[in-house]
Order: structure tokens, then C-alpha cells, then sequence
């Protein structure tokens, strides 16, 4: 299906929220959503057109207060609480509850006149590991030690530089990468942040896109406008 005609039938779900940030439905053939009610969530199959639901009321989920969803490569929902983490299987009819103090505060509640915005970025880590982005804030989660740690990043020298949601991306390494306030970063190994780039020359423009290929070269779009080729090694 087209990507408008997806938009579309997201519409026309009652109480969906969804968000295309982290390119949500890119990669993989579901588009997740939240509803606007608090009361689960849900999924459209872009190649069969079909819409699921998994809450308490039909027995998927455990908790129906959710502050970020992401699906992993292997097909794997990861459904994300202030007190823990739901993980589906791979066929999504089963719902593994992982309670621990995930540090991601939940919503009382919403009613988002703007269906498509979502409070948090996320994206899946080797390991069985989570990344959400929130402003200046780097949350990581490990859902096998039922761990979470916080990282704020550095303010930028330019003060009216304006920090959206990081935009997550993670190279053929596993290793996380983000943009913040006209920066990209790096997660090291060792849990700290690396300074990759910075727009010195217009830093109030926005990193549209950014990626980073199998030969450590980082490409960066600015506000739309071509393409820079950094080599990070």
C-alpha cells in the first residue's frame, strides 16, 4: 500500500496515535499506534490492510498504559511503561511482562489533536537492549537485567539551537547513534558520548536525515539540502 493510503486508514482507527518518527513502518511491513485513551495499543499490516489490538480487556497485556513502542528486526513488539517493558513474541500472540523501573515516566493521560507526534524516540539495541530519546535525555534500557540509566547530553553552545527528539540510528556494529541540537552523536562501548559532528557554520539548521554506511562513512542532510560525507574513521 501506498504511504498515504496507509496515513489514511491510521485516521480513520478511533483514538490511534501514531508517529512516523524513528521511521516507524519503514523498515518493517507494521505501523504501531498508541490510543489516545490509554487503553493499549495496536498495529496496521500495510500488506494485508488488517488492524490488531492488544490490551488488558483481550488478554495481551498486563498494562495498558504505554509511553513508546518500537518492533525489532526479528518482528518482536517492545511495548514500554514507567514499570516495566511488555515483549511479544514474533507472531505477536503473546506478551512477556518484564517489570522494573524503566525511568520513562507515563502520561496521566492524552488527547493529542496531532495524531502523528509521539513524545518519545526508540529504537531497538543488540542485546536485548532499548534507547528512548526525550529532549536532552537518553534513557537505555536492558531488559535482561532489568536496568535503566539515564544520560543527558551537552547543552549546545548556541542557546536558541532547538532540541527536538533525538533521531536514533544504529550501525552494522550495533553501536547507537543520535542527532541533539544540531550535533550527531555516538554511545561508546563504555557508555559515554562522543561528539561526532556539529553544524558550526549554520547550527540552527535542522539535521533532516543522517546515516552511517558499512565503511564508517556518516552522511548528514541539513535542512534538506544535499548531502555531507564524514569519514569517522
Amino acid at each position: 500500500a501506498s504511504r498515504n493510503k496507509i496515513y489514511d486508514q491510521l485516521n480513520k482507527i478511533p483514538n490511534a496515535r501514531w508517529g512516523t518518527i524513528d521511521r516507524v513502518g519503514f523498515r518493517t511491513a507494521n505501523w504501531v499506534f498508541r490510543t489516545n485513551d490509554n487503553k493499549g495499543m495496536g498495529w496496521l499490516n500495510s500488506k494485508t490492510g488488517k488492524v490488531y489490538h492488544a490490551n488488558r480487556a483481550n488478554g495481551l497485556l498486563q498494562q495498558d498504559t504505554i509511553s513508546a513502542i518500537v518492533e525489532s528486526v526479528e518482528g518482536k513488539f517492545y511495548l514500554v511503561s514507567e514499570n516495566g517493558v511488555q515483549v511479544s513474541d514474533t507472531g505477536h500472540r503473546k506478551f512477556e511482562w518484564i517489570g522494573f523501573n524503566t525511568q520513562v515516566k507515563n502520561e496521566k493521560s492524552f488527547v493529542m489533536a496531532n495524531a502523528n507526534w509521539e513524545r518519545f524516540s526508540i529504537v531497538c539495541l543488540p542485546g536485548n537492549r532499548l534507547a528512548l530519546g526525550e529532549k536532552n535525555n537518553i534513557i537505555l534500557l536492558d531488559i535482561e537485567k532489568k536496568t535503566s540509566k539515564v544520560i543527558t547530553t551537552p547543552l549546545p553552545a548556541i542557546s536558541q539551537v532547538y532540541s527536538a527528539n533525538s533521531e536514533f540510528r544504529v550501525d552494522s556494529k550495533g553501536q547507537l547513534y543520535f542527532t541533539n541540537s544540531g550535533r550527531i552523536f555516538r554511545l561508546t562501548e563504555n557508555g559515554e558520548l562522543k561528539l561526532l559532528w556539529e553544524n558550526t557554520s549554520e547550527p540552527t539548521l535542522r539535521i533532516t536525515a543522517f546515516f552511517i554506511d558499512r565503511s564508517d562513512v556518516l552522511w548528514v542532510s541539513v535542512n534538506a539540502q544535499g548531502l555531507l560525507k564524514i569519514d569517522l574513521h
